[in-house]
């Protein structure tokens, strides 16, 4: 039962916990099994992933054609009129704040042995190093999804590797044979030290549950397969000695209070303002070096020269022209604001940002004229003309891949861009060209000139294929059922037994 003590549970609670994994186990298998695929599916899914095709294709790029862009004023200023509000400029405030960095009272502050020695005593959990062990394992892999079959031959093949130890088989060997964790295999099944925390519940269980090293586990089942785990070092649990923690102690009460004569400074600060004991523009000029000043900002912009915490835009926003704040604690220490100007949130007129819209319109118009010469490019390949000559008439070059998977990489794309083009690629009759598919940098047009498929490759992978396809639409249909568990379950709030109001 050395195990339990690890982890902090009774036997009845492990008992109950083993029941209701049991029942769910049989749940899950029983969703599981019910699932299959038929023959068509598994070919759709080896072509998805196994198809080849042979593609030329024209970019052509919306900035091309900016320069050839004439824009009126009269378009400007219906652009204007149609979207002005995307021009809104959000509220904006200014602020003036003094800063309290806890830096300031560093070098003032002295830590005596006692204060050190007593923080050690009163904090020794902070200081315990856990016992690590260090195992190596045998891993025969299984799916989270795998079937009952899959599951009995993985099962099979991990009994024959125990029986193999129990006659005597160096465990090593057996590791770098059979271990299906590629990383550890290499090592002899090696995984170096670790603490019970470092694992999955039922890997340390069993490792921190062996007594004395050389001795191999049962077989251990987790979510990741059968493992066979042998124990090969201890490393017992222990509190770091005093001497070894003093100087990390010290820095730490250093900290502590610096950062707490920071805080009282200001809000004795803050307290005399209020009272009106002396005014904030009085106390900036005894410490020039605590003001500072914001440049205008919205209530979702970083200011600039204050590190990122809502909690200082909140405030400044809640302010009046001319009010000061709470103190308000940011990652530099403690501040105080004043709040100096507000700009409330507002539409500019046209002639302050003319040459936006201009640039907007510029934009507009040459994306435009990318999609019509697009047009005319698929139009003219459709009926025959030589994509060599094209490129030349519209002062454009073409691009070729040589025969490339749905997945595979392409230079200039990637992402959305790059799964959105090879939809179209793949979607063309040999022959076929595409109408403009419009990426995030410009249009393209592709024709398709070959594609390539071996069905013989096929029937040798079709076992394989059909595995997978089935692991893949198990996984799916346990979830698409927790789902709707979810969305059927009724939730309660019980905080009232438990939180007093």
């Amino acid at each position: 039962m050395r195990f339990l003590n690890y982890q902090h549970i009774s036997y009845r609670d492990l008992k109950e916990q083993i029941r209701k994994q049991l029942a769910t186990n049989e749940l899950t298998q029983r969703i599981r099994d019910s699932v299959g695929v038929t023959d068509q599916e598994v070919k759709d899914y080896w072509l998805r992933e196994n198809e080849k095709i042979k593609a030329l294709y024209i970019y052509l790029s919306p900035k091309k054609y900016e320069k050839e862009v004439v824009v009126s004023q009269e378009e400007i200023t219906i652009y204007y009129e149609k979207h002005k509000e995307d021009f809104t400029i959000p509220e904006k405030v200014k602020a003036d704040y003094l800063l309290i960095s806890s830096g300031e009272f560093t070098k003032e502050i002295k830590v005596t042995a006692k204060e050190l020695k007593s923080y050690y005593e009163g904090h020794l959990a902070n200081f315990e190093i856990p016992e690590k062990r260090k195992a190596s394992h045998i891993l025969i892999k299984l799916l989270p999804s795998a079937s009952k079959k899959d599951e009995e031959n993985a099962k099979k093949k991990i009994e024959e590797i125990q029986k193999k130890l129990e006659k005597g088989a160096d465990f090593t060997t057996l590791a770098k044979k059979y271990s299906q964790d590629t990383p550890s295999a290499e090592k002899g099944g090696d995984l170096g030290f670790f603490t019970y925390t470092q694992m999955i519940p039922s890997f340390s269980r069993a490792a921190f549950s062996l007594e004395k090293e050389g001795e191999v586990s049962g077989i251990v089942k987790s979510p990741f397969g059968y493992h066979l785990i042998k124990l090969t070092g201890i490393k017992q649990a222990y509190t770091e000695p005093f001497e070894k923690v003093k100087s990390r102690i010290n820095k730490l009460l250093i900290e502590q209070k610096s950062d707490d004569l920071a805080k009282k400074e200001a809000e004795t600060m803050r307290e005399r303002i209020k009272e009106k004991k002396i005014t904030f523009t009085d106390y900036v000029k005894k410490h020039p070096f605590r003001y500072n000043s914001t440049p205008f900002f919205s209530s979702t912009e970083k200011v600039e020269g204050v590190e990122w915490t809502p909690q200082f835009n909140q405030v400044a926003f809640s302010l009046k022209p001319g009010e000061i704040s709470s103190v308000v604690q940011i990652p530099q220490g403690y501040s105080i604001l004043k709040l100096v100007e507000r700009k409330t949130s507002r539409i500019p007129p046209l002639k302050e940002i003319t040459q936006k819209i201009k640039e907007k319109v510029v934009q507009e118009k040459a994306k435009r004229t990318a999609e019509e010469k697009a047009k005319q490019i698929q139009k003219e390949i459709k009926e025959g003309e030589n994509l060599s000559s094209l490129v030349k008439k519209f002062g454009l070059e073409y691009k070729s891949l040589e025969y490339l998977k749905r997945g595979d990489w392409i230079e200039e794309l990637d992402g959305t861009d790059r799964e959105k083009f090879m939809e179209t690629a793949f979607s063309l009759a040999k022959g076929g060209v595409s109408p403009p598919v419009w990426l995030s940098q410009g249009y393209y047009v592709i024709q398709l000139t070959g594609r390539d498929l071996s069905l013989e490759e096929f029937t040798k992978e079709r076992e394989k294929f059909t595995q997978d396809l089935t692991s893949q639409k198990r996984a799916e249909e346990l979830n698409l059922w927790l789902q709707k568990i979810r969305e059927k379950a009724k939730i309660e709030d019980n905080s009232s037994l438990f939180f007093s109001p």
